[in-house]
């Protein structure tokens, strides 16, 4: 993945991708400045609580079909997207949707991996 050897990042995003928590763009880039996807997030944390031995599978698969937007999952995300919305870290807004192509907003960015730790307890 290129990033910059010398940006402040460079350190988080190598242990990350030596992790297999992220894998940048099919191009081989990073883009640190790109916002991130709430299907991102779900996938970075479920790989990140596979990373940590944890159970990281949607027990209810089908709960993302209660929201009107399910459709608009990507493939490569729908098993990180169950998961997040079984295990109550990623909910729906006050219109039946998950948004997983929205851009996730720092409070929920903040949020996310706060309830996915507290469900570990």
């Amino acid at each position: 993945m290129s990033a910059c050897r010398s940006a402040w990042y460079s350190s988080a995003v190598a242990w990350a991708e030596s992790k297999g928590l992220v894998k940048g763009y099919p191009d081989g880039s990073f883009q640190p400045g790109a916002p991130i996807t709430r299907e991102q997030m779900a996938t970075i944390l479920q790989r990140y609580a596979q990373w940590k031995g944890l159970s990281a599978s949607a027990v209810n698969k089908g709960i993302v079909n209660g929201f009107a937007d399910a459709g608009s999952i990507a493939g490569w995300a729908k098993e990180a997207m169950q998961w997040a919305a079984d295990s109550g870290i990623m909910k729906g807004d006050g219109y039946g949707l998950l948004r997983p192509q929205g851009s996730a907003t720092r409070a929920e960015i903040a949020a996310m991996p706060m309830t996915f730790d507290n469900s570990r307890e």
